[in-house]
């Protein structure tokens, strides 16, 4: 993440507790703003209201939005 933050070439390797294994283009999607993010999860942002916790999910984009 930070690589790619920082200009550096930087891959992604997805792997999931149900066995999924899978490279993505690339770190790039963690880091669009709001307008640029998934239909559900800017949707998701009008319900977010008073504290969060952003439990490890990903570089923290949703706590650096709200």
């Amino acid at each position: 993440m930070l690589d790619w933050f920082e200009g550096r070439p930087a891959a992604e390797i997805v792997e999931r507790d149900d066995g999924l294994i899978m490279a993505n283009r690339g770190p790039m999607n963690y880091f669009q703003p709001l307008r640029r993010w998934p239909r559900p999860e800017r949707r998701a942002m009008r319900w977010a209201r008073g504290r969060v916790l952003d439990v490890g999910c990903g570089p923290g984009r949703v706590a650096l939005h709200l």
